[in-house]
């Protein structure tokens, strides 16, 4: 399988676990849907570190991480501002194409 199916496999994971547990969020006391986000997190980074490092891309540890830092952010504003792109594949394609963008060479 290639690097691009592979992390958008890790991914696709990542959001329909939110996505499932979106509805329920709104009446999560914060650190409860804190850890449910942080634990998602640390499975796409320990995946996304396994196979960068698979693939042999350079600094996988590294690229892992500021790949699962920035997809927090992005995570955090669809939470916020749009709870639909968790289904609509918005989401999906967005953290793809920006972890994309942390291991293509410029």
């Amino acid at each position: 399988m290639t690097l691009e199916a592979e992390l958008i496999t890790l991914i696709r994971q990542l959001v329909s676990t939110l996505a499932a547990a979106l509805p329920a969020m709104a009446s999560m006391p914060t650190s409860e849907r804190e850890t449910l986000q942080r634990t998602e997190l640390k499975r796409l980074a320990a995946g996304s570190e396994a196979l960068l490092a698979r693939h042999q891309v350079p600094l996988a540890g590294h690229a892992a991480h500021v790949m699962t830092l920035s997809c927090d952010k992005v995570i955090k504003d669809a939470i916020r501002t749009a709870p639909e792109s968790f289904s609509d594949g918005r989401l999906e394609h967005a953290l793809h194409r920006l972890c994309l963008d942390f291991i293509q060479p410029t």
